[in-house]
């Protein structure tokens, strides 16, 4: 029988997981042997369904917590972990606004510094692209500060360079999450560091500073 659930997330998560279904109008009920012959196909198509899925394979307790608490297919979550492991550690996440990047992002990073999810992990930081983001706040620039009475410009680093330093001195990965990547002049936020996301194993001078390398345990989620 055909029941009017109305618009609830129940029947739409009902609606949206039926793969084939028989209705029987409740005045017009069809005959014992026919139910029994339409319940058949139906454990037909369940057996068929049952042969495609896919192999459910042990995991480690850490990655099992971030299938869960990302609901992403083990596959696509160990792709996303290889491409951060290798020697260029920063992968890109693309998609329609609202479905879900910026959260994966963060359970991505947790996973990477041992955090537990919704932690908040001094190993994890988060900068936001927009349109008037540069160099000078993404890598180093000058900054006007009062100095004997007298305005001087000083470099200042940014949190490329703070974050690089902060793993030289502990030793510990450290992930840096970058959201809305696509609002910022890309070439222009990254300058040189464009040629070091790629070679990680070399240095490159800064524009204001002395020759600089991004570390190996330095991951980049935008």
């Amino acid at each position: 029988a055909t029941i009017d659930l109305g618009k609830s997330d129940l029947a739409l998560q009902y609606a949206a997981g039926n793969v084939v279904a028989f209705e029987y109008d409740l005045n017009q009920l069809s005959s014992n042997h026919s139910i029994v012959c339409q319940i058949s196909v139906l454990v037909q198509v369940l057996e068929e369904i049952y042969k495609r899925a896919p192999v459910v394979e042990s995991i480690d307790n850490s990655l099992e917590t971030l299938v869960a608490s990302t609901n992403w297919p083990v596959e696509e979550l160990r792709d996303v972990l290889n491409s951060l492991q290798d020697k260029s550690p920063q992968v890109v996440l693309e998609g329609p606004p609202g479905t879900g990047k910026t959260y994966v992002a963060k359970r991505l990073a947790e996973h990477l510094v041992g955090a537990q999810p919704g932690e908040i992990s001094p190993d994890i930081t988060i900068v936001q692209f927009h349109p008037s983001y540069g160099y000078e706040e993404f890598v180093e620039g000058l900054r006007p500060e009062l100095s004997e009475g007298q305005v001087v410009f000083a470099n200042r680093p940014g949190p490329i360079i703070q974050i690089s330093r902060k793993i030289l001195e502990s030793g510990k990965p450290h992930v840096l999450i970058i959201d809305e990547l696509n609002r910022a002049n890309i070439p222009r936020v990254f300058g040189e560091l464009m040629y070091l996301l790629e070679y990680r194993d070399e240095s490159i001078d800064l524009m204001l500073g002395e020759k600089f390398e991004l570390p190996e345990n330095l991951y980049i989620i935008a």
